[in-house]
């Protein structure tokens, strides 16, 4: 575990109303068991909010329990813990999930289910606000059922757009500073992270252009437990800072522009060569590495135990945001 930790870095370093009855709710199957979500500590929410007309809180994880109040569309939401309930089909016996959050319900706590829960919600130009949701399914799947954004128009008061990501799970969303980009009323990062062994992360921007909601470009990493087999791609998109300096950012995110694994900026230089406005300019750069093998065909080890390793790939792409679509120039 210790060596893919290692090799991971490295390839990441390159680039209210009253109480009503319950007996109003819809019997439930029998229940096996619920369980609260554990390691969900490295995932973040912004602005939650409930997401339905009517979403029911309800005084205990069950929909056969005592509903606590129903919800307007777009209430905020203190969300404290993740879970989930597990239930026997009645005809097969298959084992079914209904995942659940708690929250913060006054001097009680409350449950409603994930799927009435926007886990973010962002504000961008033209009264448009964009919620989050994440997909659920009754089948177990470790790594999501990816996640859906709703763009809503709060001057007519109405949805105009939906994209439905089902590869990326959102463990990780912020928003993207887009100021300077043509045609652009809002830029997403939803990244994923698989904390296991080989399991990689990926990231996915979303841009809101020309009224239209789609996939900028997608990076990914993962690599090899048993090896120094890895990939990992990284993007550099132009941010424009507080004194109109626009500078190539590692995934777009000012947050994090120091790398303390390397000791430097995680910007990218300008190429003089590239007669295009800064701001345009979107870099991308994919790394392999490969172990090195004996004849065996075994991975060779060195004297500090970790494996030898060459670079197989490093290509670096250059695209323009021509204010509709990303074109390759180079």
């Amino acid at each position: 575990m210790l060596k893919y930790l290692k090799t991971l870095n490295a390839i990441l370093s390159l680039f209210v109303c009253p109480c009503i009855s319950s007996a109003q709710t819809t019997q439930a199957q029998p229940k096996i068991s619920w369980r609260y979500v554990e390691n969900t500590y490295y995932k973040n929410t912004i602005n939650p909010v409930s997401f339905p007309d009517s979403a029911f809180v309800y005084s205990a994880p069950d929909t056969t329990s005592k509903i606590l109040e129903i919800l307007k569309f777009k209430t905020q939401l203190h969300l404290i813990k993740e879970g989930e309930q597990q239930f026997a089909e009645k005809e097969t016996g298959t084992v079914s999930f209904l995942k659940w959050y708690e929250i913060d319900f006054g001097l009680n706590k409350g449950y409603i289910k994930a799927s009435e829960v926007a886990t973010h919600m962002f504000s961008g130009i033209n009264q448009a606000d964009y919620l989050i949701l994440t997909n659920v399914s009754k089948n177990y799947n470790p790594d999501g059922n990816g996640f859906t954004v709703y763009k809503f128009d709060r001057s007519k008061n109405q949805f105009t757009d939906t994209l439905k990501i089902a590869s990326v799970r959102g463990d990780i969303i912020k928003e993207i500073n887009y100021s300077g980009w043509k045609n652009t009323g809002m830029l997403l990062s939803v990244y994923m992270i698989n904390a296991y062994c080989g399991g990689g992360t990926a990231e996915v921007f979303i841009i809101d252009a020309n009224g239209k909601l789609s996939e900028l470009i997608t990076t990914n990493s993962h690599s090899d437990d048993g090896s120094a087999d890895a990939y990992g791609s990284v993007v550099w998109l132009p941010v424009k800072t507080g004194n109109e300096k626009v500078r190539l950012v590692c995934n777009g995110d000012v947050e994090t522009i120091y790398n303390t694994y390397s000791g430097e900026l995680n910007t990218f230089p300008f190429p003089k060569e590239l007669k295009l406005p800064k701001i345009e300019l979107i870099v991308f750069k994919e790394t392999e590495v490969k172990s090195i093998l004996n004849m065996a065909g075994e991975p060779l080890l060195n004297k500090d135990g970790s494996f030898k390793s060459k670079k197989v790939k490093q290509v670096t792409k250059y695209f323009r945001w021509n204010g509709i679509k990303l074109e390759q120039i180079k």
